[in-house]
C-alpha cells in the first residue's frame, strides 16, 4: 500500500491512517453490515469478480470498514520506515495461519514447528497440509 496519509505522528496515523471519505462524508468510517454489494451492470460484475475493476463484491472477501481497518494496521506496523505494507484481515486465527501457509507452501516444502502448537494449526500441519504433498 503507498503511504498517502499526510499524518505526521504515531497518534495522528491511528486515528486518521487509512481513511477515505465517502459520499456520507462522515467523520469516522461507518461500519458496513452489507454481506453483498450491487453493480451498476452484468459487465461491471464479471469485471470483478475477474479482477479487471477494483471493488467490493461480497463482504467476506472485504467492505469499507475492513479495507480502512486493514490499511491503518499496515501503516502502524510500518510507522518511520521507508516500507510499503498491505494487512490481510481474517476473521479467525485459523484463517489467517491457513491462508499464510497455503498461500506460501509449495509441494515438498518442509515446517519446522513447535510440539504445543495450538490444536488446530497442529491439525492443519500435520493431517492437512500432508494431503497436499
Amino acid at each position: 500500500m503507498k503511504k498517502t496519509t499526510p499524518a505526521k505522528g504515531w497518534g495522528s496515523v491511528a486515528v486518521h491512517g487509512g481513511h477515505r471519505s465517502d459520499s456520507s462524508h462522515a467523520h469516522l468510517t461507518p461500519i458496513y453490515a452489507s454481506s453483498t454489494y450491487v453493480f451498476d451492470s452484468a459487465e461491471q460484475g464479471m469485471h470483478r469478480f475477474t479482477g479487471q475493476e477494483p471493488g467490493y463484491i461480497y463482504a467476506r472477501w472485504g467492505n469499507p470498514t475492513v479495507t480502512e481497518a486493514e490499511e491503518k494496521i499496515a501503516l502502524l506496523e510500518t510507522y518511520g520506515l521507508d516500507l510499503e505494507a498491505k494487512g490481510i484481515l481474517h476473521a479467525s486465527g485459523m484463517a489467517a495461519i491457513t491462508t499464510l501457509m497455503m498461500s506460501t507452501l509449495n509441494q515438498g516444502d518442509k515446517i519446522l514447528s513447535h510440539f504445543s502448537l495450538y490444536g488446530g494449526t497442529d491439525e492443519l500441519v500435520h493431517r492437512i497440509l500432508p494431503r497436499f504433498g
